[in-house]
């Protein structure tokens, strides 16, 4: 075998031991790891310590009930305390003139000095912690209490909210974590706490009420001693652990057998479909934030509460149709959900669900109906019935195509008793609406034949632009559409990690750090909750201008900027995307209305973009930031109404920036101004007259002076 596949066999297994086939082995017949092999899965780099940090801080214990304890409160066994406050006690000590230093401090704490927990019942008092039971399938699984000391080692809560955590006390355990910025406590206070989350946020029922145990202990403490029966009738006449045909099942031997293993298999086996299932609708909607409180619409159908009432009925009732209304033998007339979810069980509505959310075909028979009986005799049963009011094979549109896919995943749950809030399905079936091909005909200079875009993306650009995007709407399953995002990061961290790594660095992809997951790898504030005010830097407030004004029929629906993180991404399309205003013509700044894009269609853009509590202090600054965004097109125009103004001050924005440093130099400003007044006449791509212009107010610190008003530059590139 030559040299050079032996190379590149060595650098294969070395990226993807096994690609070629069989994985190689070593002397002990151990497959080697690969570079594939430490990224990818569970125990791989993006989901182990990337995804899932760990973190100081934080205990564990067994739950245990709190009878005393009020219902924002849990109780914190001393070991767990101490440990979890022992910075905050070491502060209190040498605050305190107890201690001398940390050494010293740390060794009161070893000592359990009495003075050590009256410190920790001090730092304890007002400083709320955190409580997780594994599985967090919802966002009631992690709730704020406010601790307090109690004997033991076990962790005391209050009954009411454990169906939020779905947790009981047969041993279950529970992680308790600090909380340690003013921030993150801010937020577990005000966000967190336990009775600011009384209703369930799947259908909005109250969550935090008796059950199970606790309606046991009411229902024998109310009961009296009227009647004298055993354990069982007690079990199961309150009815909250158990009902009369339960007993059947003690003479019913086989049958209990049965359903016992049943069970037994089913909580082992469906589990790992279930998780996997719940990972996948995450991942698909990570990225979905909601923005508004109100959307503010006026179109709707107002129900009161009487016309909303539900009506109970029981089988075997009778239920009369509408008048004029044709019923059919063997129609549905009503359903009973608790009649029929006693007929199924999960094992059967899970596969049902996931064939629906990955828009997998049904393997069936199809019906032949193209032949037709020409004649007839009494063995032929003639069948009397309504036409369908639908063509069957019709194409559906993408508003039929969502409402049938809500309706399917519904039945499923409605049918083992499951009550959830259409607006849960209706997200996930949008994400798997979302994307359209798009066709042969239309809009070749802007998408591509066969492009996969966004079908808001097409909408928003075809009523910008003035022109149709013609597409081809489809339907993507979860797993396809988390793996057809804008960050490759956020793929990279689901499925395929190698290959989505591998495509994003032969294509160049960059990613905007816009989404969860991506923010969380690289440690940044996650767009979401009090991060989102900070997640979008075009849409802050105050004070800062810059306008940009390409010349006459330059880049057309093109990108017109690309900047770092932290700074102005500003992009047409993203803007576009984002609801920003699109418009013909050039319009007046509103401070109380959102940044705007307004042009034409083969005319000029005036981007407008505020901001100045943003620009950073130190390395590269906005100054640089827009002069690099400027950099990437030929030719630029200053916006007429300032540039006499710009050309006056052209020269005063280099003796500003050299004032000195008590003026000019000592603030970011100035030395923003400066560095750019500074910069080189040959800067590459520029061929024509840059004129920017900027207006900023700056206190300055030492003389007491304001900068009113500050002009950029007029410098020729050639």
């Amino acid at each position: 075998m030559c040299q050079e596949k032996l190379v590149q066999e060595a650098v294969d297994t070395l990226l993807d031991n096994g690609i070629r086939g069989q994985p190689m082995r070593d002397g002990h017949n151990k497959v080697y790891k690969s570079f594939s092999d430490v990224i990818e899965g569970k125990e791989g780099r993006f989901r182990e310590t990337l995804l899932g940090k760990r973190v100081d801080y934080s205990g564990r214990s067994v739950i245990v009930v709190g009878p005393s304890l009020s219902l924002h409160r849990c109780g914190l066994p001393r070991e767990i305390a101490i440990e979890l406050f022992q910075t905050f006690v070491i502060r209190g000590l040498i605050r305190h003139h107890l201690a001398s230093n940390i050494g010293v401090a740390k060794s009161k704490i070893r000592g359990k000095e009495r003075i050590v927990w009256e410190i920790l019942q001090e730092v304890m008092q007002g400083h709320p912690v955190l409580l997780n039971r594994a599985p967090t399938l919802h966002k009631l699984g992690i709730q704020a209490f406010q601790p307090v000391l109690v004997e033991g080692r076990a962790i005391c809560l209050h009954p009411l909210v454990c169906k939020g955590f779905n947790a009981d006390f047969d041993g279950d355990q529970m992680a308790v974590h600090v909380p340690l910025s003013l921030e993150a406590q801010a937020e577990a206070r005000l966000l967190m706490f336990s009775h600011m989350n009384l209703l369930s946020p799947a259908i909005g029922d109250p969550i935090s009420v008796p059950t199970q145990d606790m309606l046991i202990g009411l229902y024998v403490l109310t009961s009296g001693n009227r009647r004298e029966y055993g354990g069982t009738y007690g079990r199961t006449g309150q009815s909250a652990r158990g009902n009369a045909s339960q007993v059947h099942q003690l003479v019913e031997y086989i049958i209990s057998c049965y359903g016992a293993r049943k069970g037994v298999v089913d909580t082992a086996v469906r589990t790992s479909d279930a998780g996997y299932l719940t990972r996948r609708l995450v991942e698909v909607v990570q990225h979905i934030v909601v923005r508004r409180t109100d959307c503010g619409t006026v179109r709707g159908i107002s129900v009161s509460p009487g016309n909303a009432k539900p009506y109970l009925a029981t089988p075997g009732a009778t239920v009369h149709g509408h008048y004029g209304e044709i019923l059919y033998e063997g129609d549905t007339l009503i359903t009973f959900i608790y009649e029929k979810s006693r007929s199924g069980d999960i094992t059967q509505g899970l596969p049902k669900v996931e064939q629906v959310l990955e828009v997998r075909s049904i393997d069936s028979i199809s019906m032949n109906l193209e032949k037709r009986v020409e004649g007839w005799n009494e063995r032929i049963t003639r069948i009397l019935g309504m036409p369908w009011a639908f063509l069957i094979g019709a194409e559906l549109t993408i508003v039929q195509s969502r409402i049938s896919l809500v309706n399917k995943i519904q039945k499923v749950y409605r049918s083992q008793g499951v009550q959830i809030h259409n607006r849960h399905i209706e997200i996930i079936v949008r994400q798997i609406t979302s994307k359209v091909l798009v066709s042969e005909e239309g809009m070749s200079n802007v998408f591509s034949p066969g492009e996969l875009i966004g079908l808001l993306r097409a909408e928003r650009m075809g009523r910008a632009l003035e022109e149709a995007v013609c597409y081809r709407a489809l339907l993507l399953g979860i797993t396809r559409a988390s793996l057809n995002t804008q960050s490759f990061i956020s793929e990279a961290s689901f499925q395929e990690t190698a290959r989505v790594l591998a495509k994003a660095a032969l294509r160049g992809r960059i990613d905007w750090l816009k989404g969860l997951k991506e923010n969380v790898v690289l440690g940044g504030m996650i767009p979401v909750g009090t991060g989102h005010l900070n997640s979008k830097a075009i849409e802050k407030t105050n004070g800062l201008f810059v306008y940009l004004r390409p010349i006459y029929g330059r880049r057309e629906g093109g990108v017109w900027g690309e900047m770092t993180r932290r700074y102005w991404n500003i992009n047409l399309e993203e803007m576009l995307e984002a609801g920003v205003h699109f418009g013909h013509g050039t319009r007046k700044w509103n401070p109380k209305m959102a940044p705007y894009i307004s042009a034409k269609r083969k005319g000029s853009v005036t981007i407008a973009v505020r901001n100045p509590q943003t620009i950073p202090t130190g390395g590269q600054n906005f100054f640089e930031y827009i002069l690099e965004f400027i950099r990437d097109y030929e030719e630029f125009i200053m916006n007429p109404l300032i540039s006499a103004a710009s050309v006056i001050a052209a020269g005063l924005a280099v003796g500003l920036a050299s004032i000195g440093p008590g003026v000019g130099q000592g603030t970011a400003a100035g030395q923003a101004v400066e560095g750019i007044a500074r910069q080189p006449e040959a800067e590459g791509k520029i061929r024509g007259t840059l004129l920017l212009s900027l207006a900023f107010m700056e206190a300055l610190t030492i003389y007491g002076l304001v900068v009113a008003l500050a002009l950029l530059f007029a410098n020729p590139f050639v």
